[in-house]
């Protein structure tokens, strides 16, 4: 049975909290996780089970075999944004400084 609310979203939080790769932990406050299969189906997206957009987190599927890790993983992104901001050519914004935390999404899994 798939669980509801944000426990998952929290254990998640919880896993990245203990890296500490930015000053400040994840904020989860105002992120929401949406199920959208038919997102995944567009041709450039088929390759994805999961897509961070600011404070939005898409998933292929509610749950399934490493369906934790990949709310972790996604979580990561959101928090990057939280602290490097991204311009939609994908450089980042030029009144942040990089903190150098290339590849951080993959060390939380």
């Amino acid at each position: 049975e798939p669980e509801t609310g944000r426990e998952p979203l929290e254990r998640a939080k919880a896993r990245l909290d203990t890296l500490g790769l930015y000053p400040e932990p994840v904020r989860i406050e105002r992120v929401r996780v949406v199920v959208a299969p038919a997102f995944f189906r567009l041709p450039w997206l088929r390759r994805f089970d999961g897509y961070a957009a600011w404070n939005t987190i898409l998933l292929r599927r509610a749950d399934g075999p490493g369906s934790d890790d990949l709310l972790c993983h996604e979580l990561c992104h959101v928090w990057q944004m939280q602290h490097r901001p991204v311009r939609l050519d994908g450089h980042p914004a030029p009144h942040r400084p990089l903190p150098g935390r290339d590849g951080a999404a993959f060390r939380c899994v």
